[in-house]
């Protein structure tokens, strides 16, 4: 696997505002901790150096990318730290489990102009990894929690 690229080789030919990839799949959980320790635990998964560690509004962060391929989605841990901010009351209301997909898209403005053409709303979040980051709004696409953050 040592020969894959790290990101995809996005070439000039991809338009603007193109959803080129899941970057990641994030799952609300009760304690980062312990379902670190179970995943290590059962699976021998993730590495220690395959974690990082964040924070946002009312929520901690456990970032996992400990794929063979490079290019693989990671999978974002997300444990509210407060029943304010977004993460907080989704998991009031439903509880743990699957949060949203996060899609990378080469042009993240152009993607924002077709959304708003398209009568789509949608709202900044957090930047992760200095990485811009909208959140499309639920109601708008059948309940899905869909990501857009920009990709180079």
């Amino acid at each position: 696997y040592a020969d894959l690229p790290s990101e995809p080789n996005l070439s000039p030919s991809v338009p603007p505002g193109t959803m080129v990839r899941v970057t990641a799949r994030s799952i609300i959980v009760s304690d980062i901790e312990q379902v670190l320790e179970s995943l290590r635990g059962t699976l021998d998964w993730p590495s220690e150096r395959g974690v990082t560690f964040g924070s946002g509004v009312g929520y901690r962060r456990a970032l996992i990318k400990d794929f063979a391929v490079p290019t693989s989605a990671a999978l974002e841990l997300l444990q509210p730290t407060s029943d304010h901010g977004r993460i907080g009351q989704y998991f009031a209301a439903y509880g743990p489990g699957p949060y949203s997909v996060r899609i990378g898209v080469r042009g993240l403005d152009a993607k924002l102009e077709d959304l708003w053409a398209r009568g789509t709303r949608w709202s900044w979040v957090d930047p992760i990894d200095g990485r811009a980051r909208v959140e499309v709004n639920p109601a708008d696409v059948g309940g899905v929690l869909i990501e857009f953050e920009e990709l180079e």
